[in-house]
This record gives C-alpha cells, sequence and structure tokens, in this order.
C-alpha cells in the first residue's frame, strides 16, 4: 500500500468511529456465547462503570464495539507502516521537506573570480546559481560532472558527502595534467583523514572564521549554518588567493 493509500485508509477509519484505547472485548463466564467490554484505565462505559454487556456475536451492539475495537487496531497498523516508510505520522501534520539545494552566496563567488581572473567552468552547478556565477560553461547533476571533461579555471561548490572528495580528486587530476589551470573550491571542512590527506595536494587553504549562510532556491540566507568551511585553491596565484580570502579568514 502506498503512503497516500495509507492515510486514506486511516482517514476513512477515524471517520468511521475507533474504540479508545485500553477498550477490550471479553466473554462473559457465566454466560458463554455471551461478551462483555472492559474499559481498562481512565476509560468508561456510557453508564459510568468499567464494564458494558454486550450480548452475543449476533448483537447490534457486540458489532458495534467490535467493529470499532477492530479499527482501532487496523488504525495502529496504518501507522506503524507510515513511520517505516518514514513518513510523518498520519496524526502529525504533514510537514515540507526542507530543500536540499544550497548555493553560495554571490560575493564569496566574486571573490573568487577576482583570484582566477574569470570563470570558465562550474562542473557541480544549475542555471540558478549560473546567475550569478556566469561561468563560460558548467554540468547540472543530469550531465554528471564526475564524469565530464574539466579544463581552465575552474569554480566548484560541490554536492556534499562522500561526494566532496570525489569532486577535489577529479580537479587534482586534471590540475595536474594541466588542463585545469586554476581551480577554488568551496567545502565544509572535516577532520576526515583523507580531507586532510588532499589539503596537502592544494596549493592554498582559507580557513573561513564565519559559518557561511548558503542561499536557498528563493534567495534566503540559510537559518543556521552547522558547518565551517574553507575555501581551497588549486594554482600559481597563491599570493592574490591570499590577499582576497585573508579578509575572510585564516590562509
Amino acid at each position: 500500500m502506498t503512503p497516500t493509500a495509507l492515510r486514506a485508509a486511516i482517514s476513512k477509519l477515524k471517520r468511521e468511529g475507533i474504540a479508545p484505547n485500553g477498550v477490550t472485548i471479553e466473554q462473559r463466564k457465566d454466560r458463554p456465547g455471551f461478551y462483555k467490554a472492559w474499559f481498562r484505565s481512565k476509560q468508561k462505559s456510557p453508564e459510568g462503570k468499567n464494564y458494558l454487556y454486550l450480548g452475543s456475536i449476533d448483537d447490534p451492539r457486540y458489532k458495534h464495539w467490535r467493529g470499532m475495537i477492530d479499527r482501532r487496531n487496523q488504525l495502529k497498523k496504518y501507522e506503524r507502516a507510515l513511520k517505516a516508510l518514514e513518513i510523518v505520522s498520519a496524526v502529525e501534520p504533514t510537514k515540507e521537506k526542507p530543500s536540499v539545494e544550497w548555493y553560495t552566496p554571490p560575493e564569496f563567488v566574486d571573490m573568487a573570480r577576482t583570484v582566477l581572473g574569470g570563470i570558465d567552468l562550474d562542473p557541480a552547478s544549475n542555471p540558478i546559481a549560473q546567475g550569478w556565477v556566469k561561468a563560460e560553461r558548467f554540468y547540472t547533476k543530469d550531465d554528471d560532472g564526475l564524469a565530464q571533461p574539466w579544463a581552465g579555471r575552474v569554480w566548484c561548490n560541490p554536492p556534499y558527502g562522500k561526494f566532496t572528495k570525489l569532486f577535489m580528486e577529479r580537479a587534482l587530476a586534471f590540475y595536474e595534467t594541466g588542463e585545469v589551470t586554476d581551480c577554488i573550491f568551496l567545502v565544509n571542512r572535516t577532520g576526515a583523514s583523507w580531507y586532510v590527506d588532499l589539503l596537502e595536494r592544494f596549493s592554498g587553504v582559507c580557513q573561513v572564521r564565519k559559518r557561511i549562510s548558503f542561499w536557498t532556491p528563493e534567495g534566503k540566507p540559510e537559518g543556521s549554518p552547522r558547518y565551517y568551511n574553507d575555501f581551497l585553491y588549486l594554482g600559481k596565484s597563491t599570493k592574490k588567493f591570499q590577499q582576497v580570502f585573508s579578509s575572510v579568514g585564516k590562509v
């Protein structure tokens, strides 16, 4: 059953009525074939007692309470299924998931452009970011920048997680062959061993003092940045990189 179908089924169960938690049906010991509803905890019958005689399985009262209890159990089953799918529980309002797209504020791109003298390639981008990156060429997620050739002056704010390492390694490979002449990365700082090892191969590093508030697709700053950031430089203009980026961090 799909999440949409589960929500619809839960709504239907609630409309039809469900028994309160703690209500069970038991067979009467003094009259085999007849039943009563027990009201546990603070629940009480309409008469204020902790039990209610229901009659036999053909009695309308039995069918009514049996149906409500069955619907309650089915409701719990569907709610557990929703949670297992990592979907917001049906008893809570649906919340919109935050965007996974984050963009570098224009002022930092401008600083990179000053050092590079221009941006020939942005290998991890999209048309929105190109509104201010203005690279001569860019690759989107669909293009897969890790499978494309890199050349010239490169600006890169790579996807985070495992992809950061892959993009850094690709930049180093093309720089060593001479196809990439200069490159500036903006990454989240990490103490991972692979990151420390790769840093040694870059020409310069700027440890940003204040965590960067990336932009959302709507052009709003990120609410509370979680990570500190580094600008990484590959190229021969290390002095210029230091002059420009020393204003935002330790180079």
